[in-house]
C-alpha cells in the first residue's frame, strides 16, 4: 500500500481561487529560496492566487501591504511558510484564515515555533515518520505527509553519452565523526544525557529502526521523559548531536564503499575524516547554481539522508528533473513509486552489493539512459511541485 499523500480535486469545486502568501525568512539558504519560488509558481499554475514574499530587505513591508490589501478587499487569505518561521503579528482585522507550515526537518527541532502559533494551522512533513511523530507529540495540531517535490523537467537534459561526471555526491559529512569534536560536544551534557546519546547511536547503527523511534525507545529504557526531563533547547542539542552522527556514519560508509570509483564530492569533509580514495575529486563548497549545473552533467547522482526513512529529499527530484539516474538510501515512500534497477538505484538491494551493481551499469550509457528516462516520466507525472500543490490547496480548502 502506498503511503497516503492525500491528493484530491476537492478544491476544483470552488471557483474562487484561494489567496496564499508564500513567506520566506530573512536567512534562508539558496535551496530554500528556490524551493519556495517553485512552490509559489506551482500554486499559481493550479489556480491559487499565490504571491511570494521574502522577509529580506523590503519584504516585510511588502507583506504588511499585502495584509492591508486583503483587509480592504475583504478577501480571506492563507500563509504558506517553511519550518514554522512565520510568526509575524498581524494587525487587528487582518483576514488571515490559516497557516500551512511545511517542515523539512524532524518536528522536534521546531516544537517551540509550532506551539507558539495559536491561530489555525496545518503542519506538513516531508517524511511520513515525521508526520507520525508530530501526531504523537502535538496531537492537537493537524498534520499531513507532503513529500518534497521538484521543478518541472525541461526539454534539454544532456544525453548520458554527453555527460562528463559518472558519480556525484552532494552533501556535507558532519564533523561529529571527528572524535575530539564529538567528545567535546558530548562533554557539555550531564552524564545521563551523554549515556542517552551514545546508547541511541549504538541502537540505530545496530539496526534499531529509524532515528527518532530508536531515540524514543532509548529514552524509555533509561527512564527519561524527553519532554518533561530535558529542557527544549537541550533536547534539540541532544537530538541534533545524535541525528548528525547517524547521518555522518551513513554518508561516510556510502563513500568508502565507492572507493574504487571516480566520485566527485561537493560539500564539506572535515579534517580528521579519512576520505582520500585515488578516484575521489573534492570540490568543497560550491554555490547552489553551480551544483545544479554539475547535476545536469552527471550520470548517477548519490543521495544519503537516513533521517528520511519514509520520505524524499529535494536532491532526488532535482536529479530526475535534470536527467540523472539517482542512487539513494532506501525510503518506504520512494519504494512505492520507483523500482530498484529500473527507475532508480537504492543503496540496499537484494540484487547484490552496491559496488557490484554500480560496476554493472557504469559505462553502459544506454542502460543508464533508459533508467533516467523512465524515472523522469514518473517524476513528471506525480512528483513535481505542481502535483504537490494540489494537496496544499485541498488542505487549505478544508480549513473551517
Amino acid at each position: 500500500m502506498r503511503l497516503p499523500i492525500g491528493y484530491s480535486s476537492l478544491y476544483m469545486n470552488n471557483t474562487i481561487p484561494p489567496h496564499i502568501a508564500v513567506v520566506g525568512t530573512g536567512n534562508t539558504a539558496a535551496f530554500a529560496d528556490t524551493m519556495l519560488a517553485d512552490i509559489a509558481t506551482a500554486l499559481k499554475s493550479r489556480g491559487a492566487a499565490a504571491r511570494l514574499f521574502s522577509l529580506q530587505g523590503d519584504g516585510e513591508a511588502e507583506l504588511g501591504a499585502y495584509f492591508t490589501e486583503r483587509a480592504e478587499k475583504g478577501e480571506d487569505f492563507h500563509v504558506f511558510d517553511l519550518n514554522g518561521n512565520f510568526l509575524v503579528p498581524t494587525p487587528p482585522g487582518t483576514p488571515l484564515k490559516s497557516k500551512f507550515s511545511y517542515v523539512i526537518d524532524h518536528p522536534i527541532y521546531h516544537l517551540g515555533k509550532t506551539r507558539a502559533y495559536t491561530d489555525p494551522m496545518t503542519v506538513a512533513y516531508t517524511d511520513a515518520t515525521h508526520m507520525s511523530d508530530h501526531t504523537d507529540i502535538i496531537p492537537d495540531i493537524p498534520a499531513l505527509f507532503l513529500p518534497h517535490g521538484g521543478p518541472m523537467p525541461g526539454d534539454a537534459a544532456l544525453a548520458m553519452g554527453d555527460r562528463d561526471i559518472d558519480l556525484l555526491f552532494l552533501g556535507n559529512i558532519p564533523d561529529v565523526l571527528v572524535d575530539d569534536v564529538f567528545n567535546g560536544r558530548l562533554g557539555k551534557l550531564p552524564d545521563n544525557l551523554q549515556r542517552l546519546v551514545v546508547g541511541a547511536i549504538e541502537r540505530i547503527l545496530g539496526g534499531g529502526g529509524y532515528p527518532f523511534a530508536g531515540f524514543r525507545v532509548e529514552c524509555g529504557e533509561r527512564g527519561i521523559d524527553m519532554f518533561a526531563d530535558i529542557d527544549p533547547d537541550t533536547l534539540i542539542y541532544v537530538y541534533s548531536l545524535f541525528e548528525n552522527y547517524i547521518a555522518a556514519v551513513h554518508r561516510l560508509d556510502l563513500l568508502q564503499s565507492l572507493s574504487g570509483f571516480k566520485v566527485h564530492l561537493v560539500g564539506k569533509v572535515p579534517d580528521g575524516i579519512e576520505l582520500d580514495a585515488p578516484g575521489f575529486v573534492r570540490h568543497g563548497y560550491v554555490p547552489f547554481d553551480q551544483a545544479l549545473d554539475m547535476i545536469g552533467r552527471t550520470k548517477i547522482l548519490l543521495n544519503m539522508n537516513p533521517q528520511l526513512a519514509a520520505g524524499s529529499h529535494e536532491r532526488v527530484w532535482q536529479g530526475m528533473a535534470l536527467g540523472c539516474v539517482v542512487l539513494t538510501n532506501n525510503s518506504l515512500f520512494l519504494q512505492d513509486f520507483f523500482t530498484d534497477g529500473r527507475e532508480i538505484m537504492y543503496t540496499r538491494s537484494e540484487s547484490g552489493p552496491l559496488a557490484e551493481r554500480l560496476s554493472a551499469v557504469i559505462g553502459d550509457d544506454a542502460r543508464l539512459q533508459g533508467m533516467a528516462d523512465a524515472a523522469r516520466s514518473l517524476y513528471k507525472n506525480d512528483h513535481t511541485w505542481e502535483s504537490r500543490a494540489d494537496t496544499i490547496i485541498d488542505t487549505i480548502r478544508r480549513q473551517p
